[in-house]
């Protein structure tokens, strides 16, 4: 199960990469998923996350599918959300340089 701290973490990341409205309104939740990182969370405290695909654009067949097709514009996305938990530097819009940021309050405990 993931821990609240985390959670509120990984959704500010998101919101800060894709805006307050980031979230699908419309999926079913809980999703009954089995994924063995419950393993890791029944350890350590943490989140586990969905990053959806289908952007409209021949991306919505579903991951186990031969039809599926990885949005490739996801990884810079994703990449700075990982960034921004870990409070690695990001680079600075149009610039080569990086900001420095403090880790996420659930990462100094």
């Amino acid at each position: 199960m993931n821990s609240a701290g985390a959670s509120e973490e990984m959704r500010g990341a998101l919101a800060d990469e894709l805006g307050a409205d980031w979230h699908d309104q419309d999926l079913p939740v809980p999703i009954m998923a089995s994924e063995d990182f419950s393993y890791y969370l029944g350890k350590v405290p943490g989140a586990f996350a969905l990053v959806g695909a289908d952007d409209g654009e021949n991306h919505d067949a579903p991951c186990h599918s031969p039809l599926y097709d990885f949005n490739d514009r996801l990884i810079p996305i994703v990449a700075r959300c990982f960034a921004r938990l870990a409070g690695a530097p990001l680079p600075n819009a149009g610039t080569d340089r990086f900001e420095e940021q403090s880790a996420p309050a659930a990462l100094q405990e």
